[in-house]
Parts: structure tokens; sequence; C-alpha cells
């Protein structure tokens, strides 16, 4: 398990490397990059997928979007959505995922320039990020988020 204290560390240094590019904040999608910077462990178990989305503000404020509250995660803010009806999977957790973004997006100040994960941010959730933060500039951090992990 990766501890609060090394999860601040990788953030502090994702945050600097942020400023260089001079972005405002990223969103990121893949579960192993939410683990890594807040220590979020999201099963797949029972080999099901549920996605998840994470906003990193570059000046400080943080929040993760998932299909649950369970777990340490080191961030400001955390949206759960309703995985399931009467505990039978809900068919559609993309759709959920995305309506707590929207709705935790509505509160959210603007990001003028954001980082985005190229290879992995749904289209659904990138337009919501546009719709509602309505960033100049999307700039691909999949390479500097490779060299973060070296």
């Amino acid at each position: 398990m990766l501890t609060q204290e090394g999860c601040r560390s990788r953030q502090d240094r994702l945050r600097k490397r942020l400023l260089e590019l001079e972005l405002d904040g990223v969103v990121l999608t893949d579960q192993l990059e939410i683990y890594y910077f807040t220590g979020l462990l999201l099963s797949q178990f029972p080999a099901f997928y549920f996605p998840a989305f994470f906003l990193l503000e570059t000046d400080g404020g943080s929040w993760v979007a998932a299909h649950t509250e369970d777990g340490e995660a080191l961030v400001d803010d955390r949206v759960t959505y309703d995985w399931h009806i009467m505990y039978t999977l809900n068919p559609d957790p993309m759709r959920l995922l995305n309506k707590a973004v929207e709705d935790r997006l509505d509160s959210q100040k603007r990001i003028s320039r954001i980082g985005w994960q190229e290879e992995g941010i749904p289209k659904l959730l990138a337009d919501t990020v546009a719709s509602r933060l309505g960033p100049d500039a999307w700039v691909p951090i999949d390479d500097m988020l490779a060299e973060l992990h070296k």
C-alpha cells in the first residue's frame, strides 16, 4: 500500500511539473495513476471496471470521483456515484460517473490550461470537462506522467 506521505511527495512533484508546463491543473482517469497520486486503490473485483476521475489543481486543490468512499485518498474532496440498483450492477457506470463529475465541476473554478491523459480519458468525460471548465488549451501529459514514475 502507498503511504499518504509518499502520495503527497508524488503530488508535489506533479504540481512542480505542471507549473513548469504552465498548466492550471490535470485530469486523470487511469486507476493506476489515481492510485499512484492519491493512494486510493480502486478494485476491479469482481472483474468489473468501475470508472473513476481525479482532478488536481496546480495551486493546491484536488478531488476524486469514484464508485466508493472506501479506502484512504490524499484528496480534498470525494464524490461518489451509485454503482448498483438494489445491489445489481448498474449497466452504465460511465454515465453515472460523468453525472457525478458534472455536478462537482459546477462548483470548480475555471482551469485555463489543463493537462490530460490523452491515452485514457473517455470522450464523455472530456466533453464534460470542456463544457464545465472551458479550458483554452488541453495539453497531453502522458509522457510527463511516465517520467514521474521513474
